[in-house]
């Protein structure tokens, strides 16, 4: 008899120690993730995404608002007093018509000297898969037959900050060759 106690107890404890640890994994699983808390470390700081140019700030706004427009981007908030662009542009991957990108930017120019500015952007972007899956009528729930529905979905299969340098410097130099195509407009008018 006290063996069928002791094993009904043990039993009992271990009952107890599983919902106990259960309580406590589901605690600490529900805690805040503190890597936002990283954010304005320098280890997260975005490389490459900054340029100073020898030129005043409303030849580098009008070079900058033309890159945008040239490449496609829609221009969802202009503050010249601020110094402030933003712009949008979704892009279909051209190998999978089912994925796209969503690039949101933000451009702050801000004036250095009376014939010098700086710009600096930060953009981010959003992979987004587009499924579509279709729902059969099934003869004996065996045999699909012909389809009765189609169901669409979208997946953000990623989102972040744009962190590659080339996405940055391709902008600086359109700017830079825009800067140059003005530059010498007003020069030849002289």
């Amino acid at each position: 008899m006290t063996y069928f106690l002791e094993k009904k107890r043990a039993g009992f404890l271990f009952l107890v120690a599983f919902s106990l640890s259960g309580l406590l994994g589901s605690v600490t699983g529900c805690a805040s993730n503190d890597a936002y808390r990283q954010a304005f470390t320098s280890n997260e700081a975005v490389q490459g995404n900054s340029r100073t140019y020898a030129s005043p700030v409303t030849d580098v706004w009008n070079a900058s608002l033309e890159v945008l427009a040239h490449q496609g981007f829609t221009v969802s908030l202009s503050n010249r007093q601020d110094g402030i662009l933003n712009a949008e542009r979704k892009m279909t991957d051209p190998n999978d018509s089912d994925l796209s990108y969503d690039i949101t930017t933000t451009v702050t120019l801000t004036p250095i000297e009376k014939q010098s500015s700086q710009i600096v952007m930060t953009a981010n972007e959003q992979t987004i898969r587009y499924q579509k899956t279709h729902t059969w009528w099934h003869l004996l729930w065996l045999i699909p037959l012909f389809p009765t529905g189609t169901e669409y979905n979208t997946v953000v299969r990623h989102s972040g900050t744009v962190s590659d340098n080339k996405f940055y410097a391709a902008f600086f130099d359109g700017v830079s060759s825009e800067l140059e195509k003005r530059n010498l407009k007003s020069f030849q008018k002289q």
